[in-house]
């Protein structure tokens, strides 16, 4: 995902979103400024994973003159496709961080809360928007129900998307009138995955968000619309007002129309704007 975001040598990507390095910049300056200096990090052996853990050693290194502690830099184990984090918690205990930061996707995640927690580890857990914080949320919340335990405290994920619960964004609420005017629900193709998935989730928010950008730029393209003037058009969008209260900018040197990180937690079974760092600090 860097490598398509660099200029000029990917001329013809856009990307709508804030990048997974703007993520991870955010998320540990505020770490830093709560005096969290021993970080841990999770990690699978994937491209996506390994790729996210050197954005934090780099940043760590880059932006604060710091070396991320690798004393948990491991892999996830799976078992009957399910994570075994006895290994990762054992480690864990040892190297005794400030907190968790998660690389992984959803499922190694949830598993991983479940571990810390069942071994009182209760240290804050972060990850990334990837995870999709709907959906984790209704894993830990099914986990818990089966060991009458609470696995959603302490745990704060970036998002790049705000809270589409906010009756003050037009595009939120322009999200969830459109999937509950046309019923969308999954198909049965999904099986069993269907009960994990949401009807409303910030994963589907910035795709919906992603599909009011295409059609402003399709409005904006000079009819009968060519690939000459495609470039021209998208990278002349400005203050394009998407329905967040953020505006959309592109430019020929600026790629990205938007680099807001957001931060969101779990309260009652919901997920939550979450900005109450302070309350870590050592």
């Amino acid at each position: 995902a860097t490598i398509l975001r660099k200029m000029p040598q990917v001329r013809n990507m856009f990307h709508l979103r804030a990048s997974y390095r703007e993520e991870v910049d955010v998320m540990i300056d505020n770490l830093v400024n709560i005096g969290f200096n021993r970080i841990a990090v999770l990690f699978h052996n994937t491209e996506f994973s390994n790729s996210i853990f050197h954005e934090i050693k780099d940043s760590l290194y880059v932006r604060h003159d710091l070396y991320v502690h690798e004393q948990i830099s491991c892999s996830a184990t799976y078992s009957d496709n399910f994570p075994n984090m006895r290994i990762q918690i054992e480690t864990l205990e040892e190297s005794n961080p400030d907190v968790v930061i998660a690389a992984t996707t959803y499922e190694p995640t949830a598993h991983f809360i479940k571990a810390a927690r069942d071994e009182g580890i209760d240290i804050p857990i972060l990850s990334f928007s990837t995870i999709g914080s709907d959906i984790i949320l209704k894993l830990l919340l099914k986990m818990g129900d089966k060991a009458q335990k609470n696995y959603t405290q302490n745990i704060i994920i970036s998002e790049v998307v705000p809270d589409i619960d906010d009756p003050e964004l037009d595009a939120a609420n322009e999200y969830k009138e459109l999937i509950d005017k046309y019923n969308l629900e999954l198909s049965q193709e999904y099986g069993e995955q269907r009960q994990e998935i949401c009807r409303y989730s910030r994963v589907g928010f910035e795709a919906f968000l992603n599909a009011k950008m295409l059609i402003k730029i399709l409005e904006e393209i000079p009819k009968p619309p060519n690939k000459i003037n495609l470039l021209p058009t998208i990278e002349g969008i400005q203050d394009f007002d998407i329905g967040i209260n953020e505006k959309v900018n592109f430019t020929p040197d600026k790629h990205v129309g938007l680099d807001v990180v957001y931060f969101s937690t779990f309260s009652n079974g919901h997920v939550v704007p979450f900005n109450a760092w302070e309350r870590y600090k050592k």
